[in-house]
């Protein structure tokens, strides 16, 4: 919910403003010089989206109260995604002048960041994707090498039937994704319904292949990188 942010902005008598809140999942974040911030402004709209403005915050690379009232904590440790850092961002009182203000009009915050969005979207479905199908390349093989009452667990029907209801939702995923993708031609609500469905399946999907194993090595995030690195080789 875009429109719900908490960080706000209020213009002080030098016509500067003075940002105080928090950002969550900031995108390279130590590495960045420049941030594209939303944050809520006392615009007097009625419809809360009307209130939000987008400033380009200019800073150094680095982690720590990188200037004045800008802080970047050390990264969020996350399980995958490694290529990029993902960090926290802290206004405390960080005064930004009104050129920093994208467009140079305040109040078209929502409008600026919903583009990204729509690409962001496309963006963490193919992600999840890329996950899930990962997930279940290690889970039919592994239940092909396990044994159990003479037989592969494969062959057991209710294991079989769960690796044929996962490669039915990953190719699903997929083809959702791959239809959505193309220059974003397709309507908000497709593409609304691939965010919240992709990611939610998929990682049920993951989920389940590591259920499935019993050596939760198996599922490690140097086994799920590897497939995912040569699939991209291949490609």
């Amino acid at each position: 919910d875009v429109a719900a942010i908490r960080t706000k902005a209020k213009r002080d008598a030098g016509g500067n403003y003075i940002i105080n809140g928090q950002k969550m999942w900031l995108t390279n974040g130590g590495s960045s010089t420049l941030v594209a911030a939303l944050v809520k402004t006392e615009e007097g709209a009625d419809k809360p989206h009307k209130n939000l403005t987008t400033f380009l915050v200019e800073k150094p690379a680095g982690f720590g109260e990188v200037a004045p009232g800008l802080t970047i904590p050390g990264k969020i440790d996350k399980m995958g995604y490694k290529g990029i850092d993902t960090t926290e961002l802290f206004f405390d009182n960080y005064e930004a002048p009104a050129e920093s203000i994208l467009g140079g009009i305040p109040g078209r915050g929502f409008s600026h960041m919903m583009d990204g969005v729509e690409v962001g979207r496309v963006n963490v479905s193919a992600r999840a994707c890329g996950v899930a199908i990962r997930a279940f390349e290690l889970a039919a093989r592994y239940a092909q090498q396990r044994s159990t009452f003479g037989k592969p667990i494969a062959q057991h029907q209710a294991i079989s039937f769960s690796l044929a209801e996962m490669a039915t939702k990953v190719e699903a995923a997929h083809l959702m994704m791959v239809n959505a993708a193309p220059g974003r031609q397709s309507s908000p609500t497709r593409r609304g319904y691939m965010m919240v469905f992709i990611p939610q399946g998929m990682a049920c999907i993951s989920k389940a292949g590591i259920t499935m194993s019993s050596r939760p090595s198996s599922f490690s995030e140097p086994a799920m990188a590897q497939g995912i690195t040569s699939r991209r080789s291949a490609a």
